[in-house]
């Protein structure tokens, strides 16, 4: 289409068809796409465990400026207190640290840490291998041509945000 277009002129439907992402083309096998699901979950585990990591070296800087939380156990408060003996921190400095790490880092650490069980358990379970997709993509794929395949993969992409909103429910 795009090599048939009359540029400043034709018609700007197929112009943009032409020119629109080949969404749709590719049909994934079950092992392929679980693959390609195992990788992503894996990258967003590395991730999660990235900035649990961040997070609890910040708690032990908030811990060791003397901003412990009270709910924190008293193994961890020894631990903060060792680390403030080393670093020897001013004031200016433990004001730094407070305002630089709110007292929110406790809840983002349980947060990342339920994040990482979830993570971990959807990796462990055999349904990224579920033939189920390969079932309701076939029926999908034979209701609608392959240019309606794309141009509704490129509007469901455009309009995710208003997708997730909807309740199926």
């Amino acid at each position: 289409k795009l090599g048939g277009h009359g540029w400043g002129g034709g018609d700007l439907d197929n112009l943009k068809d032409a020119l629109m992402l080949d969404r749709g083309s590719t049909v994934l096998t079950a092992e392929e796409r679980g693959e390609a699901l195992r990788r992503i979950l894996e990258w967003e585990r590395d991730h999660v465990d990235d900035l649990a990591r961040h997070n609890s070296k910040a708690m032990l800087l908030r811990g060791a400026a003397g901003l412990a939380e009270e709910s924190e156990s008293e193994e961890r408060k020894l631990i903060y207190k060792e680390v403030a003996d080393l670093l020897g921190m001013e004031k200016g400095q433990k004001d730094k640290v407070a305002s630089a790490v709110g007292p929110g880092a406790l809840d983002a650490s349980r947060a990342l840490a339920g994040l990482n069980l979830t993570l971990t358990a959807l990796l462990s379970t055999p349904c990224l291998q579920s033939p189920g997709c390969d079932v309701v993509a076939a029926r999908f794929l034979k209701i609608l041509n392959k240019q309606q395949v794309q141009k509704f993969l490129v509007w469901a992409d455009g309009n995710a945000e208003g997708i997730d909103g909807v309740d199926y429910v």
